[in-house]
């Protein structure tokens, strides 16, 4: 993606738009308390105000309500404990580690409970850092829930005005998504890319997809009161057909490539593929724009080009590797095209108005809308010593207690709660996000610190030094999940802009440094206490991952699947793809000694992603060309893959329980002669060949899986 497509897509996203409204909302919140009573007043209204837009991120709006109410009941008792503590000097030191655990226990609760969790840290470090002398800490946390509830009574009305917006700009980022996706299964293509550095690309594209479509899911899904709302609806599963479609393409790469490296074919069916990739793009930069979509592009000219070769090539075939080849660029040259087909569809379904009721004939979306639960259990199951989150919660009690020790004992007027806030930021519940947010926290205090001291050395007028806090607040927030060291300094600069502003006077730009080079190292030496590294969540993911393969098998092979239910399992198969994934990636930046069976684990991923390659084809294949098959031989030849697939993946999941010291080599598969000519190859054949692709998938799947066991 070029550098203006990159500004058209974030200009116009809800990241930005986000940051805006949360920045006009904390600085408008600010200003009306600053006007009212004064500058003590309104630094306990903003910091309200600013703890409760932490949790205003997109989310369907019975999800936002709740979490930015909780964000306010939250601060205010965090704000209220911390206060009430330091009436002794010891008091903080008790109730810091404490406020601590509990928001690292929140942990446990998911992604939607990261902003809670940050939340009840951020407050009791501001409470910390906050002059006491003048307020009263039932006062102060008065004026802190005053301020959170003005900026509810501004967020949630605006929040409902926007929801349609902030859907389609949910769709649109899945799309760009997509697009990219895209462009990394053009580069299948290419005879002289390394197939396995790209398999390993798209596996890490495939996550981020996965998370950008179930972000669509949860906001599009959630309500579908008009046209409009359907009209997105369908959008969304269109995308999910051009990803199925492209998906199932994902089969015969290396046979391709063997024997028609120096034929044009491939790079037809590249360029096919980046073109649509292109107009997928363009389609979601309409969308962000809230523009309807408009045809761009044409892909006559490829496939034109693509049947001249393949006409040619077919005079070739003289051997049966040669027809075998031959009907595997066949067959992607169908799967592709549908591909293209479904992309070109795509621009009609983005702006036909249909019916609610006509979304997916009517069909109950709800079971893909994530639904997170936040009942006592789920805390309750975490209280063991094995439990990552009671250990992260743990390390960052015991992190923070440091922290403040080491306040004491420094030689210099050390600003506490700046060591403490840079120990929250920086110790995450993994090492590989702990040591990236160490980087990030770094380079952001140092910039934002110098930026700041640079501002203020100009002696600016508050007026604009309140424009620099709402661009600073804007920034802040809209880059926090996509680039978090402008956030950092986003962060620094509003915090050290807004303490100028309420309390006029110099800082000490070394200080501020040192103290974050202290909170820094002691997150960094903290997040080797109570470890859980990666390694040892690999085996649960993995098992999951099989039994998810194991479901989509059962959808995909049935002989009359259900298309909710296939949906729904082909969903599940994808997120567990993707979780495995992600725990790879992030065992790969801890230290070596952690890593385990790489490159065991590295093919495992592989191999699953392509199982649901293969099934996938399978599904497109009899949709296809289905009726071309005898009804009885098409049951008899999927039973028969399915039990052949569900025994493998079940002995997989087996084998977990005893580590094997050698992997013994998956079963040959005894496969029916090929035909010499490529028109023998009848649809019958080229299901028996998929099936039996899968079957030795499953098999290899399951001999690969002694190795990740114990």
């Amino acid at each position: 993606m070029g550098m203006v497509a990159f500004l058209g897509r974030y200009l116009f996203s809800h990241y930005l738009y986000g940051g805006l409204r949360v920045a006009a909302g904390v600085l408008g919140t600010t200003l009306l308390a600053f006007a009212l009573f004064g500058p003590d007043v309104a630094l306990a209204v903003s910091t309200g105000a600013l703890c409760v837009s932490f949790a205003d991120v997109p989310e369907p709006l019975g999800r936002k309500w709740r979490g930015l109410v909780a964000a306010l009941v939250l601060g205010v008792l965090g704000t209220l404990a911390l206060g009430q503590s330091r009436a002794s000097d010891w008091g903080p030191w008790l109730v810091m580690p404490a406020i601590g655990f509990g928001a690292g226990m929140l942990v446990a609760y998911g992604r939607s409970a990261m902003p809670l969790s940050f939340v009840l840290l951020f407050t009791a470090t501001m409470a910390l850092g906050t002059p006491m002398a003048a307020v009263q800490p039932f006062a102060y946390a008065a004026l802190f829930a005053a301020g959170g509830l003005v900026y509810l009574a501004y967020a949630l009305p605006l929040a409902r005005y926007h929801a349609f917006r902030t859907r389609q700009q949910a769709l649109a980022e899945c799309l760009y998504e997509l697009a990219c996706y895209l462009e990394i299964k053009a580069g299948f293509y290419e005879p002289g890319v390394d197939l396995d550095r790209q398999y390993g690309a798209l596996v890490r594209q495939q996550a981020a997809l996965a998370e950008r479509q179930q972000a669509a899911r949860d906001l599009v899904f959630e309500r579908l009161d008009s046209a409009a709302d359907a009209t997105l609806a369908c959008t969304l599963l269109a995308s999910l057909e051009v990803y199925e479609e492209i998906l199932s393409s994902h089969t015969d790469y290396a046979l391709l490539r063997r024997v028609y490296a120096d034929s044009e074919a491939l790079a037809f069916l590249r360029d096919l593929i980046l073109k649509g990739a292109r107009e997928v793009e363009g389609i979601a930069a309409r969308l962000m724009r809230d523009r309807e979509p408009r045809p761009r592009v044409s892909f006559k000219a490829e496939l034109f080009a693509l049947e001249h070769e393949l006409g040619r090539l077919r005079a070739a075939v003289a051997s049966p590797e040669a027809a075998q080849a031959y009907a595997a660029l066949v067959g992607a040259r169908d799967k592709v095209g549908q591909a293209v087909a479904r992309i070109a569809e795509l621009h009609a379904v983005a702006r036909t108005p249909v019916p609610p009721q006509g979304v997916l004939g009517g069909a109950d979306l709800t079971p893909f809308v994530g639904r997170p639960s936040y009942a006592p259990r789920l805390l309750l199951e975490q209280l063991t010593p094995a439990s990552p989150v009671l250990r992260y919660a743990l390390r960052l009690a015991l992190a923070l207690g440091a922290g403040l020790a080491l306040t004491a004992v420094l030689p210099y007027a050390a600003h506490g709660y700046w060591i403490v806030l840079t120990i929250a930021v920086v110790l995450r519940p993994n090492f590989s996000l702990t040591r990236q947010r160490l980087k990030d926290r770094l380079a952001g205090n140092l910039v934002g610190c110098v930026l700041a001291a640079a501002i203020l050395q100009t002696e600016p007028p508050p007026l604009a030094v309140l424009a620099l806090i709402f661009v600073a607040n804007t920034v802040a927030h809209a880059c926090v999940s996509l680039r978090y060291r402008y956030t950092a300094i986003a962060a620094c600069v509003l915090v050290l802009l807004q303490i100028h502003l309420l309390h006029p006077g110099g800082f000490a730009i070394a200080e501020r440094l040192l103290d974050t080079l202290v909170g820094v190292a002691i997150a960094y030496g903290f997040s080797y206490v109570l470890p859980s590294w990666e390694r040892t969540g690999i085996r649960r993911q993995a098992l999951a991952l099989l039994d998810a393969a194991a479901a989509f098998a059962r959808e995909a092979l049935a002989a009359a699947p259900q298309d909710l239910e296939y949906r729904l399992a082909r969903k599940r198969l994808h997120e567990a793809v993707a979780g495995l994934s992600g725990a790879f990636g992030r065992m790969l930046a801890e230290p070596a000694a952690q890593h385990r069976a790489v490159a065991a684990l590295e093919r495992f991923i592989a191999l699953s992603y392509l199982l649901s390659a293969q099934l996938v084809a399978v599904r497109r294949l009899l949709l296809r060309r289905g009726g071309e098959i005898d009804a009885a031989t098409t049951a008899r030849l999927l039973h028969e893959t399915d039990a052949a697939v569900q025994g493998a993946l079940r002995r997989a999941s087996l084998e977990f329980a005893r580590p094997i010291a050698e992997t013994p080599p998956p079963e040959d598969t005894a496969a029916a002669p090929e035909p010499a000519d490529a028109a023998g190859w009848s649809v019958e054949r080229l299901l028996e060949r998929r099936l039996a692709l899968i079957r030795d998938n499953a098999r290899e799947l399951q001999a690969i899986a002694p190795a990740l066991a114990g």
